[in-house]
């Protein structure tokens, strides 16, 4: 048994913008560059050939996903360092459980959508200055593409994306 991560991607030209802002405050703090995405399951530990199955099947009736970042955030944990938050809509919040049911998935706690930016462990002043300069590219859009990634270790340089599934307008 291996461990994924589920994600909504953001349209190519929307996660190219958001992307650059990763690259440049990863270089310029040394922290982790990664992909921008949405998470909807964080880890699962399953097979690789069941949870593509499973997922391939169930954005056949999945729809893209509308998205609406609020504001940029901050926290005091290592993926959530600087993030845009992201508005909990009833969409998104279905999208999020029907992935969970399909995958039989008990998230732990409580769900809170967003984009993380930038990753590591800084100083809490230096992650709020941080989030002073960042301002929103792109404030919606909607969520095309799922990506099923494989977590070798907690760091992102080790993630390897497995699959990516298009979501269909129907």
């Amino acid at each position: 048994m291996k461990q994924f991560s589920v994600w909504l991607l953001p349209p190519k030209k929307v996660q190219a913008g958001y992307r650059e802002i990763i690259d440049k405050f990863s270089r310029s703090l040394k922290t982790p560059e990664f992909e921008p995405h949405i998470t909807l399951i964080s880890s699962i530990e399953t097979s690789e050939e069941l949870l593509v199955e499973k997922v391939g099947n169930w954005v056949k009736d999945q729809k893209p996903v509308k998205i609406e970042l609020t504001e940029v955030g901050v926290s005091t944990t290592f993926f959530q360092c600087v993030f845009l938050r992201v508005k909990p809509t009833v969409e998104l919040l279905k999208a999020y459980m029907a992935v969970n049911q399909r995958l039989k998935k008990a998230e732990s706690g409580f769900y809170m959508p967003h984009m993380s930016l930038v990753y590591g462990d800084i100083d809490v002043d230096l992650r709020f200055s941080v989030a002073r300069k960042i301002g929103l590219k792109t404030k919606r859009f909607v969520a095309d593409r799922v990506a099923i990634i494989k977590i070798k270790a907690l760091s992102p340089d080790k993630w390897v994306k497995i699959a990516e599934f298009k979501l269909q307008t129907q």
